[in-house]
């Protein structure tokens, strides 16, 4: 098994100690870099000897971690049918069983890894800096909405992006088919502003070039901060520095895993059209490699080689 994450088995937002998610991502990790095979009783003495108090005789101590663990198994079950041939394992009753190698899953496996990122900052301190890991994963983002039949638009990553914001607009209005608004951006952003919130524009485009048709703006979010970027990119900016023929919608993508309830919230309250987690992102109806690009696919690779080994450095 991967070492134990510093941050505990606790839900900082809701607070629930041994929580099933936290538990099942550690579980993914360890089953998708580390270990072969996990089983449920594995698991449950590893809950008993760290995290409960009670005497390992204690039967209610015993209760709870077992009933943790079957909670635990639920959401590996339920992750692994969302993924399909993306998922690195399945669930064989009270084992879990990996069916591939990372490097045949690395859409899912780069998600993974910069999930657990937050969950040993000592493992990965040697690896400064988050700007080749926001690429990547943009580029990720880009590559399954393309998979998924959206055509898309990514105003950053590329080497040859403009820095000017200007520059941007205006490809982005190329994009959309629609003229940008005179001088706006000097008008409504900040005179350091680098994109204006935005990474992605999908849209699915009809023959006509007309509007009426879906436009989502795209956060793609892959820092732990995620929740800090709900209200990004701001869509009243956008249509002031564009002459949108439709209505714009926002999306957000992230490589994390988040409850349920979360995730409606988001959706309502938020007001996402489009919420792409981990195990939506990683499964665009294809395998991994029909939808990877060869280049991504190489970078991603050579991105993970050294956090696998780092992150492997703390199993036992």
């Amino acid at each position: 098994m991967l070492g134990l994450p510093e941050t505990d088995f606790s839900d900082p937002k809701s607070a629930i100690k041994l929580d099933e998610l936290q538990i099942a991502d550690w579980i993914e990790g360890s089953i998708t870099f580390a270990d072969q095979e996990l089983s449920q009783s594995e698991v449950v003495d590893v809950l008993k000897e760290n995290y409960l108090t009670a005497k390992a005789s204690d039967q209610s101590a015993n209760d709870r971690a077992v009933d943790r663990v079957k909670q635990t198994w639920q959401e590996l079950h339920r992750r692994a049918g969302c993924l399909g041939a993306a998922a690195s394992y399945e669930v064989d009753g009270p084992q879990v069983k990996r069916t591939q190698e990372w490097e045949h899953t690395p859409g899912f496996a780069f998600c993974l890894i910069v999930a657990l990122l937050p969950a040993y900052r000592t493992a990965f301190r040697q690896f400064r800096g988050y700007t080749e890991q926001g690429q990547i994963f943009e580029r990720l983002t880009q590559a399954s909405l393309s998979a998924l039949g959206w055509q898309v638009h990514n105003t950053g990553w590329s080497k040859s992006a403009s820095d000017s914001i200007e520059s941007k607009i205006q490809a982005v209005a190329e994009f959309l088919r629609v003229d940008p608004m005179p001088d706006a951006s000097k008008k409504w952003l900040a005179p350091k502003a680098k994109d204006a919130g935005l990474d992605l524009i999908c849209q699915y485009e009809f023959k006509d070039g007309w509007g009426g048709k879906p436009i989502i703006l795209t956060q793609c979010a892959s820092g732990d901060n995620w929740e800090d970027k709900l209200h990004t990119p701001n869509l009243k900016i956008w249509n002031k520095l564009l002459d949108m023929h439709a209505v714009p919608a926002r999306g957000l993508a992230m490589p994390f895993a988040i409850r349920k309830d979360r995730f409606h919230q988001a959706s309502v309250t938020d007001e996402f059209a489009l919420l792409l987690d981990r195990h939506r992102l990683a499964v665009p109806g294809k395998k991994p490699k029909e939808w990877i690009p060869n280049d991504l696919n190489e970078d991603i690779l050579k991105w993970m080689k050294k956090r696998v080994t780092a992150l492997l450095a703390t199993a036992s």
